[in-house]
């Protein structure tokens, strides 16, 4: 039997990482940086220009456009875990539209839905609802268009992380070059996800860093005080991932600024050892999702 072959694309503001994984085998993968203003806070201002430099990408080697798994960053998506009676699958969509109209920030009709049924807690179904703006995801689509692929399935960067964590209980620090995300994971799916822009220019890493052990204590703060009898574990692994993870010294300097213990991301995979895992874990997470 042939091992099935998913090819993801991930896309962040300043770049492009593309990657195929064959059975367990990461076959190819590949990186691109974009041009300044292509996208700017989560949004694609410039559909052309970046359907172009996907096209660059993925003719360096020839890469197959059919079933691309794309991520979508999440910056201005919104999720509710939503609590409904117990019934059959069939029945659920217009029950979970009915209470995701009243729980869900933006109207409807502005939001491509999406759900996943969780676990039956005090007799109700626990379900994770997630909204992502119309707008955004066909301005992507129309990039993708451009370089003539048509996705196969959009999947949020933070699901794919969670993805790869594997965990029931994890925090993962998301440090790109452009943005610092805390996803905190509790019952093996994100609770919270933040964002923030970290500072440029000549601001070093360890100030960025310190910025973003603040952030880690609120979010924490907020979980602890919303679930008071069931607190996060003061040894709930961290997953560092992302472009500014390379850096040489990176962990150590992220160690010193937080409690929580700095945990290496254990893949089942087989990769050549000149393989760069950090900042291409998201389009792991994407391939895993292909693989279900």
């Amino acid at each position: 039997m042939f091992a099935r072959r998913v090819t993801t694309l991930h896309i962040e503001a300043n770049s492009l990482k593309g990657l195929i994984l064959k059975g367990k085998t990461i076959e190819w993968w590949d990186g691109l940086e974009l041009e300044p203003g292509i996208i700017r806070d989560g949004l694609v201002l410039e559909p052309e220009a970046l359907g172009q430099a996907i096209d660059t990408l993925f003719s360096r080697a020839q890469v197959p456009r059919d079933r691309v798994i794309v991520s979508l960053n999440g910056l201005h998506s919104t999720f509710r875990i939503l609590s409904i009676p117990p019934m059959k699958p069939a029945q659920m969509a217009d029950t979970v539209r009915r209470a995701a109209k009243k729980e869900m920030p933006l109207p409807l009709e502005e939001l491509y839905l999406s759900w996943q049924p969780l676990r039956i807690v005090n007799n109700k179904q626990e379900v994770f609802v997630l909204g992502v703006p119309r707008e955004a995801v066909d301005v992507l689509a129309k990039a993708l268009r451009h370089a003539g692929i048509q996705p196969y399935i959009m999947d949020l960067k933070a699901l794919a992380l969670a993805r790869v964590a594997n965990r029931s209980e994890a925090l993962i620090l998301d440090l790109e070059p452009e943005n610092f995300g805390i996803t905190l994971i509790a019952n093996g799916i994100p609770a919270i996800m933040r964002t923030f822009i970290p500072k440029r220019g000549d601001t070093i890493l360890e100030d960025n860093v310190r910025r973003l052990a603040g952030e880690i204590l609120r979010t924490v703060e907020f979980y602890n005080r919303d679930h008071p009898t069931t607190p996060l574990s003061p040894d709930t692994p961290v997953f560092l991932t992302g472009e500014t993870t390379v850096k040489p010294g990176t962990d150590k300097i992220v160690q010193a600024e937080i409690q929580f213990p700095i945990t290496p991301l254990r893949l089942p995979l087989i990769y050549e050892a000149s393989f760069p895992v950090s900042p291409y874990v998201v389009n792991i997470g994407l391939a895993l999702r292909g693989r279900i």
